[in-house]
């Protein structure tokens, strides 16, 4: 959908902050347990920073993967749990 979209927020290779528009805790939270459940990952949490704002804010942190490897991941992990 276009207006859903995911932007890279500030960060490293190995820790970032990824914002998702149009999205809070339906996709958040099951995000933050598939991802933690992967290997090498350190940290994975995520935020909704204010009712009103349309964004989610998603965040992780591995050992050595990058994390938006690590996000891909996650999501082909979501879609194939909900299929």
């Amino acid at each position: 959908y276009s207006d859903h979209k995911v932007e890279l927020g500030v960060g490293s290779n190995t820790a970032r902050t990824f914002v998702f528009y149009n999205e809070g805790h339906t996709l958040g939270n099951p995000m933050r347990t598939i991802i933690m459940q992967q290997e090498g990952v350190e940290f994975c949490g995520y935020s909704v920073p204010h009712p009103v704002e349309a964004k989610m804010h998603l965040r992780i942190q591995t050992k050595e993967e990058n994390a938006t490897q690590t996000l891909i991941k996650g999501l082909r992990n979501f879609q194939r749990i909900c299929n």
